[in-house]
């Protein structure tokens, strides 16, 4: 069973462009750098991911987490320009990738809140934790079950 079964409320959704892709790929690369390294897993993970949205090659979202290593407020107003439809799926596919090497550190979990407080404005950022780590939890039970 892949990740995509798991995230397959994205198949419902309208697909993002290419311009929409490129910003989701960005923002899964400063939060994996944000520990200051970039784990095979979760290059795999997200190379994965972004195929599922088709015309994303493993080869581009390299180059994309090659040139995204740190964040500016263009980016962050970047990422909070996708459609707010976006904004639980992208929230749950960070932090699975994030945890896609068996850890997540505090600076992955504190960029996720970052970008959170922009694309969530006005959520509870407690209440959001509790619920990606339960979705991210549920994700690995049904992977050691299936």
């Amino acid at each position: 069973m892949n990740i995509l079964y798991h995230f397959r409320s994205i198949l419902k959704l309208d697909r993002p462009t290419k311009a929409q892709k490129n910003t989701i790929i960005k923002m899964l690369a400063l939060i994996i750098w944000s520990d200051g390294h970039c784990d095979p897993k979760e290059i795999e993970s997200i190379s994965l991911l972004m195929s599922s949205f088709g015309g994303i090659s493993q080869n581009t979202c390299i180059e994309v987490l090659q040139n995204t290593k740190e964040s500016s407020p263009e980016l962050m107003d970047e990422i909070s320009s996708l459609p707010s439809q976006y904004a639980q799926m992208n929230l749950k596919m960070a932090y699975h990738i994030a945890n896609s090497d068996g850890n997540i550190s505090e600076s992955e979990l504190a960029m996720i809140q970052k970008i959170s407080e922009k694309v969530l404005q006005g959520k509870n950022w407690e209440d959001i934790k509790v619920w990606i780590e339960s979705y991210d939890s549920f994700v690995k039970a049904t992977h050691k079950l299936f």
